[in-house]
């Protein structure tokens, strides 16, 4: 794992609340994070980002 990825984590699980990620400028301040770099945050809003895997779905709907 980056360590821009573990920053990323750890500012999502700050324990206290006034410190952590999204508390002072809400979505933006998550979004301008170094690890969500690559990420158009204008596509991601608007849904229009493909998603870099998908899962074979079973028919068996008990097939969790």
């Amino acid at each position: 794992m980056s360590q821009d990825c573990q920053n990323f984590i750890s500012a999502l699980l700050e324990k206290d609340p006034a410190k952590r990620m999204g508390t002072k400028d809400g979505i933006r301040e998550i979004l301008n994070h170094p690890w969500l770099a690559d990420i158009d945050a204008d596509k991601l809003k608007k849904m229009k980002i493909e998603a870099p895997f998908q899962p074979t779905l079973s028919s068996n709907a008990l097939d969790v």
